[in-house]
């Protein structure tokens, strides 16, 4: 494998609603030596797709086996989480459409196999008729019992459901789709609403919700737009809709993203108010830029400012690399405590260092880069993307793939992070995204563009 190698403005939330920008621009004198396409290419390539490809399919069952040990070593475990399989069904269509393109040398139609089986297995026995999902199943898609319901499984089964739509022209799917999305809506839009492994303390609104949702109407407006089906909600719509929710209800003064917001605690004086994800604000702000086209909104002023603020407040100047959770002015978070699961969560593990904020960093910090050429971030991108290729990918005698969780010094930690899985997920579709990103040829309609 070839070696790979101030606080936002504060106006940026009123700059949304504009009329988007039409010029895409490159990095700058600033973001000249950022890298290629190649890097990343062969990354997924050489490094992180043979891993999956050889060692995760169920060739029996359909799907991915994903309960490996964080060193990729050890299978502990045939036990299928709807959360991952739903993800899996989007990676397999999406890395299928790239080989198809010629963006990716991988095999096209064995990987299109491969997510319609995954496709399969998840109708048949985690969808529910109220459009719901069983969490848990075993190998062969039996409901492990009891159940813990959750609308991130639900969510990332749609978004599976719409990439496959979108890649084999299966309508049938893209409605099916719609309608896992429609019934999260429908009880994120009550307020309360089971969220499993993290569920929403009492009396807060979560972040993560409309994120999520905002990431998954981008899907769809890509989906259905590019089917020309009709479907029962207006994506675009929908997209704009919780774009308005992250803006309104979680961008706060300085551009922060707020993750967990309590009409009871408006001065933000309890630990769980005052902790702050930047690895989410970074991944909802490339769910925005990606989105702005089809609901007509220019995102870019928003992004800049809340990438801004995520990077420095989320950056460890010690050892690098950017932080779990973080207080709101940064460093350790701090503040009041009521007890339970979630605060625990945030005081032992703030200071770790996981794959997904920083490969989702690479990519949101390129994107915006791409899009507006600001030089700070194009600093950031090469800063991050340095930490992230340098930390994450196992190194020899480490295991394989990436180690995807390490402690605040960069070495390996044997713990679990939400899910008992070693996740496919982040790094694929952020190095996935990159390629469509940045590669040049004509006719090339990567997500980011």
């Amino acid at each position: 494998m070839r070696p790979v190698g101030s606080p936002g403005d504060v106006h940026a939330a009123s700059e949304v609603g504009k009329a988007p920008a039409t010029a895409r621009h490159g990095p700058g004198a600033d973001g000249a030596g950022l890298p290629g396409v190649e890097v990343y290419r062969e990354h997924l390539e050489t490094v992180v797709l043979p891993f999956w490809l050889e060692r995760a399919v169920d060739e029996e069952a359909g799907g991915l086996f994903t309960c490996f040990d964080n060193r990729g070593e050890r299978l502990l475990g045939t036990d299928k989480y709807t959360w991952s399989q739903g993800r899996a069904i989007w990676l397999l269509a999406r890395a299928a459409d790239l080989a198809g393109r010629g963006l990716l040398d991988a095999p096209a139609a064995h990987l299109l196999d491969l997510a319609e089986r995954a496709a399969d297995f998840v109708l048949a026995h985690a969808v529910k008729p109220d459009g719901s999902c069983w969490y848990l199943l075993d190998r062969l898609g039996g409901v492990r019992t009891p159940d813990t319901p959750s609308i991130y499984a639900d969510c990332f089964v749609a978004l599976g459901l719409a990439e496959l739509a979108r890649v084999t022209g299966r309508a049938a799917l893209v409605h099916q789709a719609v309608e896992v999305y429609a019934a999260v809506a429908a009880r994120v839009q009550t307020g309360r609403f089971p969220s499993a492994p993290y569920p929403v303390p009492d009396g807060y609104r979560a972040h993560g919700a409309a994120m999520i949702l905002l990431g998954l109407a981008e899907q769809l407006c890509r989906s259905v737009g590019e089917l020309g089906v009709e479907v029962r909600v207006a994506p675009e719509a929908e997209a704009s809709r919780w774009l308005d929710a992250v803006v309104g209800t979680f961008v706060g003064p300085g551009s922060c993203i707020r993750e967990l917001v309590s009409a009871a605690d408006p001065g933000e004086s309890a630990l769980l108010s005052r902790h702050r994800t930047p690895g989410h604000a970074l991944e909802g702000m490339a769910f925005a830029l990606k989105a702005e086209r089809s609901i007509g909104r220019d995102t870019s002023a928003l992004a800049r400012a809340v990438m801004r603020w995520a990077v420095e407040v989320g950056w460890d100047e010690e050892h690098g690399g950017l932080f779990r959770y973080v207080d709101a002015g940064g460093g350790q978070p701090t503040g009041s405590r009521r007890g339970g699961s979630f605060e625990e969560l945030i005081v032992a593990t703030w200071h770790t260092k996981l794959w997904w904020p920083h490969i989702e960093a690479v990519y949101a910090l390129r994107l915006v880069v791409e899009r507006t050429g600001d030089p700070v971030l194009a600093r950031w991108a090469q800063k991050v993307h340095d930490y992230t290729f340098d930390t994450f990918p196992a190194r020899p005698g480490e295991g394989s793939e990436w180690i995807q969780i390490r402690d605040r010094a960069g070495a390996p930690i044997d713990r679990v992070v939400a899910l008992p899985v070693k996740d496919p997920f982040h790094i694929t579709r952020g190095l996935m995204e990159l390629v469509e990103l940045l590669d040049g040829r004509p006719g090339a309609t990567g997500a980011g563009r």
